[in-house]
Protein backbone atom coordinates (compact mmCIF):
# COMPACT_ATOMS: atom_id res chain seq x y z
CA UNK A 1 0.00 0.00 0.00
CA UNK A 2 1.66 3.54 -0.88
CA UNK A 3 1.47 6.56 1.18
CA UNK A 4 1.00 9.44 -1.08
CA UNK A 5 1.60 13.12 0.78
CA UNK A 6 1.78 16.72 -0.89
CA UNK A 7 5.28 18.25 0.50
CA UNK A 8 5.94 21.81 0.34
CA UNK A 9 9.61 23.34 0.30
CA UNK A 10 10.83 24.17 2.99
CA UNK A 11 14.62 25.12 1.38
CA UNK A 12 15.43 28.27 -0.47
CA UNK A 13 16.55 27.19 -3.65
CA UNK A 14 20.48 26.91 -3.94
CA UNK A 15 22.42 26.78 -6.93
CA UNK A 16 24.19 23.27 -6.90
CA UNK A 17 27.91 23.43 -8.77
CA UNK A 18 27.37 20.51 -11.91
CA UNK A 19 30.50 18.89 -12.74
CA UNK A 20 32.57 19.59 -15.23
CA UNK A 21 32.91 16.23 -16.55
CA UNK A 22 29.49 14.30 -17.31
CA UNK A 23 29.98 10.01 -16.94
CA UNK A 24 29.34 7.94 -19.76
CA UNK A 25 26.23 5.92 -18.91
CA UNK A 26 27.73 3.14 -21.27
CA UNK A 27 30.39 2.64 -18.45
CA UNK A 28 28.12 3.33 -15.63
CA UNK A 29 27.79 -0.66 -14.75
CA UNK A 30 31.14 -1.01 -14.91
CA UNK A 31 32.16 1.80 -12.55
CA UNK A 32 29.69 0.72 -10.10
CA UNK A 33 31.06 -3.00 -9.71
CA UNK A 34 32.96 -1.72 -6.93
CA UNK A 35 30.00 -0.85 -4.75
CA UNK A 36 28.93 -4.70 -5.26
CA UNK A 37 31.73 -5.92 -2.97
CA UNK A 38 30.11 -4.03 0.05
CA UNK A 39 26.66 -4.09 0.53
CA UNK A 40 24.79 -2.89 -3.03
CA UNK A 41 21.96 -5.38 -2.98
CA UNK A 42 19.50 -6.66 -5.15
CA UNK A 43 19.20 -2.92 -6.86
CA UNK A 44 16.94 -1.99 -10.12
CA UNK A 45 19.20 -2.38 -12.57
CA UNK A 46 18.70 1.69 -13.50
CA UNK A 47 22.20 1.90 -15.55
CA UNK A 48 20.48 2.65 -18.50
CA UNK A 49 18.36 5.35 -17.77
CA UNK A 50 19.72 8.64 -19.02
CA UNK A 51 18.72 10.34 -15.49
CA UNK A 52 20.69 7.83 -13.89
CA UNK A 53 22.64 8.52 -10.89
CA UNK A 54 24.24 6.52 -8.12
CA UNK A 55 25.75 7.70 -4.69
CA UNK A 56 27.36 5.22 -2.23
CA UNK A 57 28.73 6.36 1.50
CA UNK A 58 30.68 3.72 3.05
CA UNK A 59 31.62 6.04 6.52
CA UNK A 60 35.49 5.73 6.23
CA UNK A 61 36.04 8.76 8.45
CA UNK A 62 34.00 10.56 11.18
CA UNK A 63 33.64 13.26 8.75
CA UNK A 64 29.94 15.10 8.43
CA UNK A 65 29.14 16.70 5.84
CA UNK A 66 31.01 14.00 3.33
CA UNK A 67 30.91 13.33 0.14
CA UNK A 68 30.30 10.38 -1.23
CA UNK A 69 32.82 7.34 -1.58
CA UNK A 70 31.02 5.96 -4.88
CA UNK A 71 29.90 9.13 -6.80
CA UNK A 72 28.11 8.56 -10.30
CA UNK A 73 26.03 11.47 -10.07
CA UNK A 74 26.84 13.91 -13.59
CA UNK A 75 24.31 16.19 -12.29
CA UNK A 76 26.26 18.07 -9.18
CA UNK A 77 28.13 16.99 -5.93
CA UNK A 78 25.91 14.69 -3.49
CA UNK A 79 26.66 15.12 0.03
CA UNK A 80 25.87 13.63 3.21
CA UNK A 81 25.63 14.70 6.92
CA UNK A 82 25.16 13.10 10.19
CA UNK A 83 23.19 15.22 13.03
CA UNK A 84 22.23 14.57 16.43
CA UNK A 85 22.55 15.27 20.33
CA UNK A 86 23.97 11.08 20.77
CA UNK A 87 25.96 10.20 17.39
CA UNK A 88 29.36 9.24 17.16
CA UNK A 89 31.36 7.62 14.79
CA UNK A 90 33.66 4.31 15.40
CA UNK A 91 36.80 3.27 12.97
CA UNK A 92 35.42 -0.40 13.68
CA UNK A 93 32.06 -1.69 15.85
CA UNK A 94 29.55 -4.01 14.94
CA UNK A 95 32.16 -6.10 13.45
CA UNK A 96 32.41 -3.23 10.72
CA UNK A 97 34.45 -1.16 9.50
CA UNK A 98 33.39 2.79 9.56
CA UNK A 99 30.34 2.63 11.96
CA UNK A 100 27.83 5.93 12.86
CA UNK A 101 26.08 4.93 16.51
CA UNK A 102 22.93 6.82 17.07
CA UNK A 103 21.59 6.38 21.00
CA UNK A 104 18.68 8.00 22.87
CA UNK A 105 16.61 10.50 21.40
CA UNK A 106 16.39 12.23 17.68
CA UNK A 107 19.16 12.04 15.27
CA UNK A 108 19.35 12.35 11.20
CA UNK A 109 21.14 11.15 8.36
CA UNK A 110 20.66 13.93 5.23
CA UNK A 111 22.19 13.54 1.73
CA UNK A 112 21.81 16.32 -1.07
CA UNK A 113 21.16 14.59 -4.37
CA UNK A 114 21.48 17.13 -7.58
CA UNK A 115 19.59 16.39 -10.83
CA UNK A 116 18.74 17.99 -13.93
CA UNK A 117 15.27 19.60 -13.37
CA UNK A 118 12.63 18.37 -15.98
CA UNK A 119 9.02 19.11 -15.25
CA UNK A 120 8.20 16.60 -17.72
CA UNK A 121 9.38 13.80 -15.85
CA UNK A 122 8.75 12.30 -12.00
CA UNK A 123 11.91 11.01 -10.54
CA UNK A 124 12.28 7.41 -8.84
CA UNK A 125 14.79 7.15 -5.45
CA UNK A 126 16.14 4.00 -4.16
CA UNK A 127 17.16 4.01 -0.69
CA UNK A 128 19.16 1.23 0.90
CA UNK A 129 21.03 1.88 4.62
CA UNK A 130 22.45 -1.15 6.20
CA UNK A 131 21.90 -0.85 9.77
CA UNK A 132 22.40 -2.69 13.18
CA UNK A 133 19.65 -1.85 16.00
CA UNK A 134 19.12 -3.87 19.62
CA UNK A 135 15.68 -2.70 19.06
CA UNK A 136 13.55 -5.16 18.79
CA UNK A 137 11.08 -5.21 16.08
CA UNK A 138 10.73 -2.98 13.12
CA UNK A 139 13.52 -0.01 13.01
CA UNK A 140 12.55 3.19 14.06
CA UNK A 141 13.22 4.97 10.79
CA UNK A 142 11.23 7.75 9.16
CA UNK A 143 12.35 8.76 5.42
CA UNK A 144 11.82 12.16 4.73
CA UNK A 145 12.04 14.40 1.42
CA UNK A 146 12.98 18.34 1.02
CA UNK A 147 12.65 20.01 -2.33
CA UNK A 148 13.62 23.68 -4.30
CA UNK A 149 10.60 26.10 -3.66
CA UNK A 150 7.64 24.49 -4.76
CA UNK A 151 5.32 21.73 -4.54
CA UNK A 152 5.68 17.93 -5.00
CA UNK A 153 4.33 14.94 -4.44
CA UNK A 154 5.97 11.75 -2.84
CA UNK A 155 4.56 8.29 -3.10
CA UNK A 156 6.14 5.44 -1.25
CA UNK A 157 5.98 2.13 -3.50
CA UNK A 158 7.72 0.22 -0.85
CA UNK A 159 9.75 -0.34 1.82
CA UNK A 160 11.55 -3.50 3.32
CA UNK A 161 13.87 -5.17 5.78
CA UNK A 162 16.28 -7.94 5.44
CA UNK A 163 18.62 -9.44 7.45
CA UNK A 164 22.14 -8.80 6.02
CA UNK A 165 24.09 -11.30 8.59
CA UNK A 166 26.05 -10.88 11.67
CA UNK A 167 23.40 -9.02 13.44
CA UNK A 168 23.11 -6.50 10.43
CA UNK A 169 19.96 -5.40 8.37
CA UNK A 170 18.91 -3.70 4.59
CA UNK A 171 16.37 -1.26 5.26
CA UNK A 172 15.54 -0.74 1.23
CA UNK A 173 13.16 1.98 0.91
CA UNK A 174 11.75 3.15 -3.23
CA UNK A 175 9.60 6.54 -3.60
CA UNK A 176 8.34 8.32 -6.87
CA UNK A 177 9.08 11.99 -6.46
CA UNK A 178 6.69 14.11 -9.00
CA UNK A 179 7.48 16.12 -10.97
CA UNK A 180 11.45 15.93 -11.20
CA UNK A 181 13.36 18.86 -8.70
CA UNK A 182 16.42 19.86 -9.78
CA UNK A 183 17.70 18.33 -6.50
CA UNK A 184 15.89 16.75 -3.23
CA UNK A 185 17.29 16.51 0.20
CA UNK A 186 16.79 12.72 1.50
CA UNK A 187 16.44 12.42 5.35
CA UNK A 188 16.63 9.45 7.29
CA UNK A 189 15.29 10.11 10.91
CA UNK A 190 15.84 8.55 13.62
CA UNK A 191 13.28 8.38 17.08
CA UNK A 192 15.68 5.92 19.69
CA UNK A 193 14.42 5.24 23.15
CA UNK A 194 16.34 4.73 26.38
CA UNK A 195 18.79 2.71 26.42
CA UNK A 196 18.81 1.63 22.51
CA UNK A 197 20.71 2.31 19.46
CA UNK A 198 20.99 2.11 15.97
CA UNK A 199 24.57 1.74 13.66
CA UNK A 200 24.57 3.08 10.24
CA UNK A 201 27.55 1.10 8.40
CA UNK A 202 26.66 2.56 4.68
CA UNK A 203 24.18 4.30 2.27
CA UNK A 204 23.40 3.55 -1.14
CA UNK A 205 21.09 5.85 -3.24
CA UNK A 206 19.98 5.16 -6.57
CA UNK A 207 17.83 7.82 -8.94
CA UNK A 208 16.25 8.08 -12.45
CA UNK A 209 13.85 9.75 -14.02
CA UNK A 210 10.66 8.44 -16.22
CA UNK A 211 7.51 10.21 -17.64
CA UNK A 212 4.74 11.34 -16.33
CA UNK A 213 1.33 9.74 -16.49
CA UNK A 214 0.51 12.67 -18.29
CA UNK A 215 3.40 12.35 -20.56
CA UNK A 216 2.89 8.99 -21.15
CA UNK A 217 -1.15 9.85 -22.53
CA UNK A 218 0.62 12.21 -24.65
CA UNK A 219 3.04 10.06 -26.36
CA UNK A 220 0.67 7.68 -26.76
CA UNK A 221 -1.66 9.86 -28.03
CA UNK A 222 0.70 11.11 -30.66
CA UNK A 223 1.06 7.47 -31.61
CA UNK A 224 -2.23 6.63 -32.32
CA UNK A 225 -2.38 10.11 -34.45
CA UNK A 226 0.72 8.91 -36.63
CA UNK A 227 -0.58 5.68 -36.87
CA UNK A 228 -3.98 7.00 -38.48
CA UNK A 229 -2.15 9.61 -40.88
CA UNK A 230 -0.08 6.39 -42.27
CA UNK A 231 -3.08 4.51 -42.63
Amino acid sequence: MTKKIQIAAVLSTAAIPAKRAIFAFAMLAVLIAPAAEADYVNPLGWEGNPYFTHQTWEFGTGASPMNADIDLNPFGEPRLGVHGANVGWSAYALGREGVWTMEEGWAQVEGIIPNEKNEDLSKEVWIQATLHTNIRGQVPIDILFEFPDGAYTVTEIESSTNPAGDGWLYHTSLFDLTPQPDWEVVGLNFSIPSGAYVAIDELVVDTRCIPEPATLLLLGLGAVLLRRRGG
